[in-house]
């Protein structure tokens, strides 16, 4: 039987994957870099990967290999430079293969 705080935590991680393929559905990777929010904030693709290198942190916690090279997770941490360019992000179809991957990992 699975804990119930675990439970909350995949159907909360499940719900914000279908919520993210929802809000992608027709937009591009340069269409995902484009628009720099004017406060501080950053692009949606940082954001997605921002989510997921959440996720890749709780996983690797819970003992499980990590999702993505440290390298990679240095793009979207808090506190990293703004993603303004497409060729230096992670592709979007990418991060929302990714996306399902970590669902899996749950």
């Amino acid at each position: 039987m699975i804990d119930p705080r675990a439970q909350k935590l995949i159907d909360g991680y499940d719900i914000q994957s279908r919520l993210m393929q929802r809000f992608t559905d027709g937009l591009s990777h340069e269409e995902s870099v484009l628009q720099q929010p004017p406060f501080d904030a950053n692009c949606f693709n940082w954001v997605l990967g921002h989510m997921l290198s959440s996720r890749n942190e709780a996983s690797v916690t819970l003992g499980q290999l990590p999702l993505w090279p440290e390298e990679l997770l240095a793009l979207y941490r808090t506190g990293s430079d703004p993603i303004t360019d497409s060729a230096t992000a992670y592709p979007l179809e990418t991060l929302l293969a990714d996306v399902d991957r970590s669902r899996e990992m749950a």
